[in-house]
């Protein structure tokens, strides 16, 4: 049904009347002529009229001023999507027992359990007919492309399991792997006008319309309308520079270096260029670099705020906020990957440098080069004492000050999980050369899963790491 509408309650009308009784109470006894005719009624009702456009382009969805050829990526901006935001980890046994039987073919039903050993025991009750040999191979390599820190899998058993675990057909799906997505928005992208002079809608008869001073002006005339075009073209500044935000929001917000372009006037009305002091313009802050990148650091530090994150602190030594920005928002971009995974190590089947845990690449993200080479050493790999099961320690060659390593250690410190002891090793130089060579021939044994070649692998590595730091 189509609401009715009282013709005189509009926001025009509203703001009119508002305007009205503020102007009387502040003039007083100066200003008593408040009908049509008079100049200040006319300059109050071409001001609400431009008000009122710059309104209607600016009521639109605000999704609309960040859209890019109609669509809009939330990732761009760090507005990610819930989904993208909560993308699950695997934590517990129960996690990894839900997300095999979802993401390995052949699984019925599944337990994990862990050890006295501090390994991880599955237990697996196969699909009829499935291939036991390759089943084995897939859960094992499965496991260890979703292994956290600290954590490594025993043995896999098959067998018959009691009807309460969960079959596939009747569990919510954990998603095996994140995958970042681009979402269209429904909104179309916002096509903002340039700013139009509101002057243009005056009468012919004030002279500052496009038609220009009315032919037989005095020059006292010319004087008096050049005034006025200079006091509403303060007015003409506010709302051109509105649009002008809106037209460059979208740049404010993105995560890259990029900042909003200054604001220079996008409109003309005639004589402008006298009205205008072009020198004591240039001083102006809307024209100051620095602001606008502090504009995108309050950005940037609101988004920290909403995901929970200090990093801002690592950064504070920076030369320039410029820099500071942009190492910033490399943090915000990998949250939602970092978020799913969080406590994730990495693979010990694989080899080769980009293998690595994502906490690493979250850092060399932020930090660039502070560390040359990243060594990750988990002593349950080493087949060290259950005591020392939770025990990491991170090996770095690195050229950095003092300070540099202290940050980027801080910085590990707080994203890996709370239960793992870990300690760090700055590698030298010349210690370096031997340390890689021994922690390269162990990952390889660990990817080949050669007992006696990772024993003994492992039995160098350990020494190594007994030598004074």
């Amino acid at each position: 049904m189509i609401q009715r509408h009282d013709k005189e309650d509009n926001p025009y009308a509203r703001l009119y009347v508002q305007a009205m009784e503020m102007i009387q109470e502040l003039s007083g006894n100066r200003w008593t002529d408040f009908n049509a005719h008079d100049p200040g009624v006319t300059i109050l009702e071409a001001v609400h009229y431009a008000l009122l456009d710059l309104q209607l382009a600016l009521e639109q969805p605000f999704e609309s001023f960040l859209t890019e050829n109609g669509k809009l990526c939330y990732g761009k901006f760090g507005l990610f999507p819930a989904k993208e935001l909560t993308a699950p980890s695997l934590v517990t046994p129960a996690d990894y027992e839900q997300s095999i039987r979802t993401g390995v073919k052949g699984v019925k039903r599944c337990r994990v359990s862990l050890a006295p050993d501090c390994r991880y025991r599955i237990e697996i009750e196969p699909e009829r007919n499935a291939d036991r040999g390759l089943l084995e191979k897939q859960i094992n390599e499965y496991y260890h492309a979703r292994r956290n820190f600290c954590e490594t899998l025993g043995e896999t058993v098959f067998k018959k399991i009691d009807g309460d675990g969960e079959d596939n057909d009747n569990i919510s799906p954990i998603a095996p792997e994140f995958a970042a997505r681009n979402t269209a928005s429904k909104h179309s992208e916002v096509s903002t006008q340039a700013y139009y002079s509101f002057q243009n809608h005056f009468p012919d008869t004030y002279g500052i319309n496009e038609k220009g001073v009315p032919a037989g002006a005095t020059p006292e005339r010319k004087a008096l309308i050049r005034q006025l075009k200079a006091y509403l073209l303060i007015f003409d500044f506010i709302m051109s520079n509105v649009l002008h935000q809106s037209r460059t929001v979208a740049r404010l917000m993105d995560l890259s270096e990029r900042t909003p372009p200054p604001y220079l006037p996008d409109f003309m009305i005639d004589d402008m260029e006298n009205l205008i002091d072009e020198a004591r313009f240039a001083e102006n802050g809307l024209l100051d670099v620095e602001n606008r990148h502090r504009q995108k650091s309050l950005w940037i530090g609101l988004l920290y705020a909403m995901y929970g994150e200090d990093a801002e602190t690592f950064f504070a030594d920076e030369s320039t906020l410029t820099v500071q920005n942009e190492k910033r928002a490399r943090l915000i971009c990998r949250i939602p990957k970092w978020n799913a995974h969080r406590f994730r190590s990495f693979n010990i089947l694989q080899t080769g440098r980009h293998n690595t845990p994502p906490v690493e690449q979250l850092a060399a993200a932020v930090f660039g080069q502070t560390a040359v080479r990243v060594y990750w050493v988990e002593h349950i790999l080493l087949d060290d004492s259950t005591d020392d099961c939770n025990r990491l320690t991170v090996a770095i060659y690195s050229t950095a000050d003092d300070n540099s390593r202290k940050q980027y250690e801080l910085f590990l410190r707080a994203r890996l999980p709370v239960h793992v002891d870990v300690r760090f090793l700055w590698l030298s130089a010349e210690r370096h050369n031997v340390f890689w060579q021994r922690y390269a021939a162990w990952r390889q044994s660990l990817s080949e899963q050669n007992r006696p070649w990772m024993a003994a692998c492992a039995d160098k590595l350990r020494e190594e790491l007994k030598k004074e730091r």
